[in-house]
């Protein structure tokens, strides 16, 4: 029993993928339930977050720099090949940091403030880019920059904001009554990441409803899926080696290779060609794999 549990322990991202994949029929039918398991998994992740600690740290400006020259530079680079491509190729670097890599940082021994920080310094600058940027790439939409800017506002900030006020709440209160740091139940630390799990599974899920279900080009998905892998490795990497020299190795590669990718989908179906967002569909796959990789070292190095 206990090495099975240990099991379950050790491979919890494949095995929830793999559920959200063969049970895509019933999960997918959770998925309104999928931002308020966030906010649960982000309040318990952020009761472990001094608002002290968060402060603007060079690194997040040269991650924040080559997020932005990196989209932009690949899709001038890639548009003359295939337009939908480039256009999967910069949602794949584009997208901001997703809230859920607050807890997976959490759990590789990172620094939760500071990844924090730099998740709401990106979510911030793409509602700011994508309103003005993305109808130069894609001409046609009838969105105006202040319509698109509150709305990716609406679908990004209450999942981050909200939480984070709760926690901060929480942490002030038990100061005062107890006068020392708050300091959670085991049972609750380890609360965030099965949460992400689960919700994980959902998300498989409905992904894979989309590509089984969607209309769209083979030959266009199998290039967007390569190019997704490839983004994928490749920010991860660029991250932990910007992340390096601050001595934020983890929390830099988790800031710029772990991304939203919900937004990524609705920016592509909203601003883009809708088959870009498979770019965005195939990130999911990988982000949480590799995820799966470096978490299993993570507790292969604790045991040694």
């Amino acid at each position: 029993m206990q090495s099975f549990l240990r099991f379950l322990k050790t491979y919890t991202l494949p095995i929830a993928m793999l559920l959200g994949i063969i049970g895509y029929r019933y999960f997918r039918l959770l998925a309104p339930v999928t931002h308020y398991l966030i906010v649960l998994m982000l309040y318990f992740t952020f009761c472990k977050v001094d608002i002290k600690d968060m402060r603007w740290q060079p690194w997040h400006g040269w991650l924040l720099l080559l997020q932005l020259t990196l989209s932009i530079g690949l899709f001038y680079i890639l548009r003359p090949l295939d337009t939908v491509l480039a256009q999967g190729i910069m949602i794949c670097i584009l997208m901001p940091t997703a809230t859920a890599a607050a807890v997976v940082t959490g759990k590789l021994g990172g620094n939760v403030a500071a990844l924090t920080t730099y998740t709401l310094l990106s979510n911030l600058v793409v509602a700011i880019l994508v309103p003005v940027f993305f109808p130069i790439v894609e001409p046609g939409n009838h969105i105006s920059f202040l319509e698109g800017f509150l709305t990716i506002l609406s679908r990004v900030f209450p999942l981050l904001i909200g939480p984070f006020l709760l926690a901060w709440f929480t942490r002030f209160v038990y100061h005062k009554l107890k006068h020392r740091q708050l300091v959670l139940p085991k049972a609750l630390s380890a609360a965030p990441f099965y949460v992400w799990a689960f919700s994980l599974v959902i998300l498989m899920a409905d992904t894979t409803y989309s590509l089984l279900n969607d209309d769209y080009d083979r030959h266009a998905a199998l290039w967007l899926i390569i190019g997704s892998l490839i983004t994928c490795l490749l920010q991860f990497f660029l991250g932990k080696a910007i992340g390096k020299h601050y001595h934020m190795r983890i929390s830099a590669g988790q800031a710029l290779g772990q991304k939203n990718t919900i937004l990524g989908i609705w920016m592509a179906h909203t601003y883009l060609q809708p088959v870009a967002a498979l770019g965005a569909a195939g990130y999911i796959v990988w982000q949480n794999l590799f995820n799966s990789y470096q978490l299993w070292k993570q507790r292969k190095k604790d045991r040694l």
